[in-house]
């Protein structure tokens, strides 16, 4: 697909003008912050640090963040991207769709924020796989359900978004990904339930939902 034609199916205008790097992280942020802060009751906004040195990494969360292109160290509760994010988002979407990639792994780490801040039970426990598997799922889910607010608004397209959550899944689908994340259909089935719910109740976050 060429680069207008994909900007043709995407009719969204969810940080539209945003063109900078920056600019494009801190408008997702703010989208975030805005529509779960309404929905769960209080004031809420991720942390968001790209490539940030080790040193100013939390010590538990230093090995997550060289090993995984985004991760959400529960020090401190902020999103830490990798030095090859933007090489990854490049090499998976096309230009105009940069954002709704973006969109995708931010969505998804403010879901990790979401579960530590409600205290989702499954976070509280000795973490099984399965319980590992529950807690990247309902991210997944809980991604879904911020991107159905903005699709319902008619600032998000469904099918970019979909688009972008696929390569953006397909490209960082190793085997370890694999295990503690679900397969890739798998894990765009939970984005799908998250789309169609109205509320993280649907995800089974734990805590005032609505």
């Amino acid at each position: 697909m060429s680069s207008s034609a994909a900007r043709a199916a995407m009719p969204g205008s969810l940080c539209e003008g945003a063109r900078r790097e920056a600019a494009i992280l801190d408008c997702l942020g703010r989208s975030l912050g805005s529509f779960w802060s309404s929905r769960l009751h209080r004031r809420l906004r991720q942390p968001v640090h790209l490539a940030a040195r080790s040193s100013l990494v939390p010590v538990r969360c230093r090995a997550a963040q060289r090993r995984t292109l985004a991760y959400t160290c529960p020090t401190d509760r902020a999103a830490y991207l990798s030095g090859r994010f933007w090489a990854v988002v490049d090499a998976a979407v096309p230009a105009s769709e940069r954002r709704y990639a973006v969109a995708v792994v931010l969505a998804h780490e403010m879901g990790h924020y979401l579960q530590d801040v409600v205290g989702q039970p499954q976070l509280r426990r000795p973490m099984t796989s399965s319980g590992v598997r529950f807690v990247e799922n309902q991210a997944d889910c809980l991604a879904g359900v911020w991107a159905g607010g903005q699709i319902r608004r008619g600032v998000l397209s469904r099918a970019g978004f979909l688009r972008a959550e696929r390569a953006v899944l397909t490209a960082v689908d190793t085997t370890t990904e694999a295990q503690t994340h679900g397969p890739v259909a798998t894990r765009l089935d939970y984005v799908r339930r998250g789309l169609a719910a109205s509320s993280a109740a649907g995800c089974h976050l734990a805590g005032p939902s609505r």
